[in-house]
């Protein structure tokens, strides 16, 4: 401490502002010094829904991840028999309806790939805030309005990324006017 104090460089940057006496602060009495008062619960999820996002727009990656993502799974679903369509096919000596193989397929693409386009975007959460999360939490946040906002804009996202997939994966096949897989079958009870 006193070759520091001794040195060239405390004369030049520490000296002046070690001379300059502490002042005191007046503290208000503790009575005075109440916490604020929590916001209501609406309220704090309208300014976390707003928060988030304002995140994700920000964030440039996950946006080119939320476009790309349903386009590529969408996308799969064509390279399976693009020249077949959705139609219900029936036999022409029988009536009898034939399954359409195409169909289960393509829809069971569709419907994991817009899964995984969910869950891809929810799988960050789990990580991402949970410091930011811990010290609001501390001031009142309610946890079932933290909640509620990444249900909301994660469920808007999703939704919308469902409806890419789906628009890609039909776009070029035709569609029936009736159920895609059983068409207008009778059920039948399984003894």
């Amino acid at each position: 401490a006193a070759r520091w104090r001794g040195s060239q460089h405390y004369q030049m940057y520490a000296a002046d502002i070690d001379a300059v006496a502490a002042q005191s602060v007046n503290m208000p009495p503790a009575q005075q010094m109440r916490p604020p008062k929590p916001q209501s619960w609406g309220s704090q999820l309208f300014t976390l829904i707003r928060r988030y996002v304002s995140v994700i727009v920000s964030d440039k990656g996950f946006m080119a991840l939320m476009l790309i993502l349903p386009a590529v799974l969408g996308a799969v679903s064509l390279l399976i028999d693009p020249d077949k369509g959705l139609l219900v096919n029936q036999n022409a000596q029988t009536g009898r309806i034939i399954p359409n193989g195409t169909a289960t397929t393509v829809l069971l693409i569709l419907a994991v790939g817009a899964c995984f386009a969910g869950a891809a975007n929810s799988v960050r959460e789990l990580i991402k805030e949970r410091v930011i999360y811990e010290r609001e939490r501390a001031t009142g946040l309610s946890r079932s309005a933290y909640l509620m906002s990444k249900v909301v804009v994660l469920g808007m996202i999703t939704v919308i990324q469902g409806g890419l997939v789906g628009a890609i994966g039909f776009a070029t096949r035709e569609l029936p006017e009736e159920g895609l897989v059983l068409g207008g079958a009778v059920m039948l009870e399984l003894s």
